[in-house]
């Protein structure tokens, strides 16, 4: 079972943290998130190289 808690034999603390992949394939090209502020609904957590598929619908 993957919890998603990350913790050490050292450490106190733990909490939850919700990993986050992107539905399409390609290279992060920006993380526009500051460290440990929240995010509202809509934000961007990164952006993928949009070249291929930009190339893919110009050939189309």
């Amino acid at each position: 079972m993957s919890y998603s808690h990350p913790h050490t034999a050292m450490g106190s603390q733990m909490y939850i943290t919700t990993p986050r992949s992107p539905s399409v394939r390609g290279k992060v090209i920006d993380v526009p998130v500051t460290p440990n502020k929240l995010l509202k609904e809509g934000e961007w957590l990164f952006r993928v190289n949009p070249t291929p598929y930009q190339t893919e619908v110009t050939r189309l």
